[in-house]
């Protein structure tokens, strides 16, 4: 019955990461971290306008979803997570 009750679980967690996003994210390795200038201020692209250059660090992560256990890689601007550590893994 208890794996009945897990399988449902994990079931309805997949299903509503799938309508409503994934997230919370657990960072599981750091790959490496690159900084962008940006030249540019304002979200909208009615309210863009140039401005001196912003340094933004990105770092390319292997996350995994809280809910559902999902594993992906991705470009995470630093700042936007709670994660902030900039520097690479020490075995690279």
């Amino acid at each position: 019955m208890k794996f009945l009750l897990k399988w449902f679980a994990a079931t309805v967690a997949k299903i509503n990461c799938f309508v409503n996003g994934h997230g919370p994210f657990e960072v599981l390795h750091i790959y490496e971290a690159k900084a962008v200038a940006r030249y540019f201020k304002g979200k909208r692209i009615e309210k863009l306008r140039a401005d001196s250059p912003a340094e933004l660090v990105y770092e390319h992560q292997k996350i995994r979803c809280a809910k559902c256990g999902r594993i992906s890689l991705a470009w995470t601007l630093i700042g936007a997570m709670t994660h902030t550590n900039t520097e690479p893994d020490a075995w690279q």
